[in-house]
């Protein structure tokens, strides 16, 4: 009964998070530090409150996270040790760590799969797919985001479907296909809104506000950016604000408002380095460059860059090697410094044909091929269990209709046996 209470007190708190932050922080602290409390519940505690540390301190979520493990494989609590995997190498691919990361998240995958834990599955091949989308490997992240929605549409996870939509509508565009990557990122944005969740309808807005960025639908993507930044504020995600953030200074860099447009940069920059986001580090970086480009103030682009490309290099994303590296190319061809110059551009080169390989496009129009026909498959299945079901019930008719037939026979028969 005790352990019940403890239960029912934690997810009733972890309800009201926003509102009573602070009551349920000392809360699940209580719990964490009494002696009375056995491990496993202590590790469910650590992982209530990782849930409100991790936007705002990740540092601090990492400790609990690491402590949750060592509880977890004390006890050989296999739920516990999947959950701490999932949780650090989330923190750690975000520290720029990713191949620590990806090896968490394969653990975390398997160790959810041996206790039929079909969420901690979908999430775990979500979290795979993404690190290989980010690699430029899309034969593997459309495998594995597939898997994912599999699970999702088995559980009936809308949350869970949502999220792999929205990430599958980033593939595609990736890969150029934006009329299906709009598509896929709309059916995020219904199923998020139908299911309330804000964080997620945020990051569809945000999405759905840079596909009409790149056609030149200023208006359209101000107002989904501003107000994916609205609701981030309310839940206070500083890493999505900070997004928001470099999305708007794009828009205004667009109409030559460098002013308003390094502002927003800035902003977007401080929360990254705050969060510790490498990969929102860089974003931030190249866009302020092009800033200081355009003004003629060469030399700030330059050590900005060179610390971006670094950065990129670390985290292994070709999508970024190749940004900071066109860009630096162009500043040392202009000093003079032509030999560098030019291994940045070889360098430019070979990762962006490693992004738009021959591979990568075949691999998009597989996956899309294998939605479609999952998609009819299924249609086909529920016609073809329907056609059955009338066949069914026909034949219970001609049943009915043939034992009614022989028993008014029978009757008869009795009758002229009887006037014989």
């Amino acid at each position: 009964m005790k352990i019940s209470q403890v239960i029912f007190v934690l997810l009733l708190s972890a309800s009201a998070v926003f509102a009573q932050q602070n009551q349920l922080t000392d809360s699940l602290s209580q719990v964490i530090g009494s002696k009375d409390q056995h491990d496993t519940i202590k590790v469910k505690a650590l992982f209530d409150l990782s849930m409100i540390y991790y936007m705002s301190n990740p540092d601090t979520t990492m400790l609990l996270c690491e402590e949750a493990l060592k509880l977890s494989k004390k006890h050989n609590y296999t739920y516990g040790m999947a959950e701490s995997y999932g949780w650090l190498g989330y923190l750690l691919q975000h520290k720029g760590r990713v191949k620590e990361a990806l090896s968490y998240y394969h653990k975390n995958f398997e160790l959810a799969k041996s206790i039929n834990d079909y969420s901690g599955m979908a999430v775990a091949a979500n979290n795979i797919a993404n690190i290989h989308q980010q690699q430029g490997d899309s034969k593997n992240a459309f495998y594995y985001y597939n898997e994912s929605l599999k699970i999702h549409k088995k559980s009936n996870n809308q949350q869970g479907i949502a999220s792999t939509y929205n990430n599958l509508g980033t593939m595609y565009d990736n890969n150029d296909q934006k009329e299906t990557a709009l598509k896929y990122y709309n059916k995020a944005l219904e199923v998020l809104r139908e299911i309330g969740d804000k964080r997620g309808v945020a990051f569809a807005l945000n999405n759905i506000g840079y596909l009409h960025d790149l056609s030149n639908g200023d208006s359209t993507s101000l107002w989904c950016y501003l107000e994916s930044i609205k609701l981030l504020e309310e839940i206070g995600d500083l890493e999505g604000i900070a997004s928001g953030y470099i999305n708007v200074g794009y828009l205004y860099y667009k109409k030559k408002d460098y002013s308003t447009a390094l502002e927003y940069y800035t902003n977007g920059l401080e929360l990254q380095k705050k969060v510790g986001n490498k990969e929102g580090i860089i974003r931030s970086s190249n866009n302020m460059a092009g800033v200081y480009i355009d003004l003629g103030q060469e030399d700030r682009a330059v050590a900005i860059l060179e610390e971006s490309l670094s950065l990129s290099k670390e985290l292994g994303y070709p999508k970024y090697i190749s940004s900071s590296s066109a860009l630096l190319s162009e500043l040392y061809e202009k000093e003079q410094r032509f030999q560098q110059a030019l291994n940045l551009y070889k360098l430019h080169i070979q990762m962006r044909d490693s992004l738009n390989s021959e591979e990568n496009h075949k691999a998009a129009a597989k996956q899309e091929a294998l939605f479609e026909y999952e998609k009819q498959k299924a249609l086909d299945d529920a016609e073809h269990e329907k056609q059955l079901a009338i066949e069914q019930e026909a034949k219970q008719k001609q049943q009915i209709l043939t034992f009614a037939t022989a028993g008014g026979l029978g009757l008869v028969g009795i009758f002229l046996l009887f006037v014989f």
